[in-house]
């Protein structure tokens, strides 16, 4: 009966301390009422250097003026995907170019 117990208290704890793990999650209809008016900036920062016309990437540098005309056209966000390992130092402090 004791062990039984024990078994019951540390099942008991384990599932308390997944409550906030499984709180963070929200219903995909959650996400879409948050979502906003937003815009992919992609192929801008992912190529091995900004810019990068070879190999089909096709895009040119990123300048302020985007960003007022992403504004302009009423976006509220704009998504930057960034190809990190191309843009850090192979070296301690891996300082971003």
């Amino acid at each position: 009966m004791a062990l039984k117990r024990i078994f019951i208290l540390i099942l008991s704890c384990l599932m308390y301390g997944m409550l906030p793990v499984l709180k963070a999650q929200i219903t995909p209809w959650e996400a879409i009422s948050q979502m906003q008016k937003g815009i992919n900036m992609g192929n801008t920062l992912e190529p091995p250097d900004e810019g990068y016309w070879p190999a089909g990437w096709n895009n040119p540098k990123a300048e302020e003026l985007y960003f007022d005309m992403y504004e302009q056209a009423a976006f509220d966000c704009v998504r930057i995907p960034v190809r990190w390992d191309k843009h850090t130092g192979n070296t301690s402090p891996y300082k971003i170019d």
